[in-house]
């Protein structure tokens, strides 16, 4: 790209991750797939979990989420992050749970368990469960109810980054509902940007998986292809300052001699501002750009324009920098 201040550049949302999930042919005779549905998921994760008999009621289980890669810079973070995983679960099954969280060195180890209340009601159901005859078809039904949701919603939790991960249909993705697509897409751009990893673990029936930030940023990248928030990234040259170091939250004058991008046309005195990620942070610190005039790549987060009631103002985050001149 060219360093002519006149050019401006606007990347349109990957669309990717909308592909089709391959159907057999008629001609085989293979049946289709059933296609992935909340319903059809929660009840795997109840199948699997219950299959584990008194471990699913058990007081020592519980699922856990390792950040790692934290500094002195990042506490401010584990609170966003705490909030987002709660909001997250919570749209995947109904649970009242608890946290705890351990700071240790450079990573914070989360432990997501049952209440005592929840448990409690788990173990009654359980035991009840057992009292039928175990041919009777009522005894499966009972057990899998009798799974805490704490459980649930963690195992659905790791599933849906494991499947983000492999690069499944978006359509798999999403079956979790758009509201849990949204919130996991807001957990791990955070953590991404952060330059953080993830470790998951799911309780009774272990499912693991571990995420760089690199592999969270894939992820974070497939989620923002749907749902009502759309996300791309443009260039435009102006002269960047630091707004708050402890938010890391950037300014950006555009420069005068720059044609306004059409994603910036709401923008103020041609002035806009935002947080930036911990790679545009050292970036800007370790080239000596703060108060000097850039190529700065910001990414935009709007909602889309099909969907329906109020619009939000758009996010303005600086994910990268170069000098202008030279």
């Amino acid at each position: 790209m060219s360093d002519d201040p006149k050019d401006t550049e606007e990347t349109e949302p990957d669309q990717s991750g909308d592909e089709e999930t391959p159907q057999p042919s008629e001609e085989s005779g293979a049946a289709a797939p059933q296609r992935p549905t909340r319903g059809r998921l929660r009840k795997a994760a109840k199948e699997r979990l219950s299959g584990q008999g008194d471990l699913m009621v058990a007081s020592d289980q519980h699922a856990e989420f390792v950040i790692r890669g934290m500094n002195e810079r990042s506490p401010g973070v584990l609170g966003g992050f705490l909030t987002r995983l709660e909001s997250y679960l919570e749209s995947l099954e109904r649970a009242v749970f608890r946290i705890d969280n351990l700071i240790l060195a450079d990573s914070v180890h989360i432990t997501i368990a049952p209440t005592a209340g929840e448990l409690e009601r788990a173990r009654a159901a359980y035991r009840a469960a057992l009292e039928l005859d175990p041919e009777d078809p009522v005894r499966t039904k009972r057990l899998q109810d009798a799974v805490p949701p704490t459980f649930v919603a963690a195992d659905l939790a790791v599933e849906q980054l494991e499947r983000a991960e492999r690069g499944e249909p978006i359509e798999s993705v999403v079956a979790y509902g758009r509201g849990a697509t949204e919130r996991l897409r807001s957990l791990t751009r955070l953590l991404a940007d952060e330059g953080l990893q993830l470790e998951a673990t799911s309780a009774v029936a272990p499912r693991h998986v571990q995420q760089n930030d690199e592999d969270l940023e894939r992820v974070a990248r497939r989620l923002e292809s749907v749902g009502e928030i759309e996300t791309f990234e443009i260039r435009v040259a102006g002269v960047v300052t630091m707004a708050d170091s402890d938010q890391r939250r950037f300014r950006l004058k555009i420069a005068d001699d720059t044609t306004i991008p059409p994603a910036l046309r709401n923008v103020r005195n041609r002035r806009l501002s935002g947080p930036y990620t911990a790679r545009a942070g050292r970036i800007l610190q370790d080239e000596g750009l703060w108060n000097k005039e850039i190529i700065a790549t910001i990414r935009v987060e709007r909602q889309r324009r099909e969907t329906t009631g109020k619009m939000r103002s758009p996010k303005y985050t600086l994910v990268g920098a170069r000098t202008r001149f030279g």
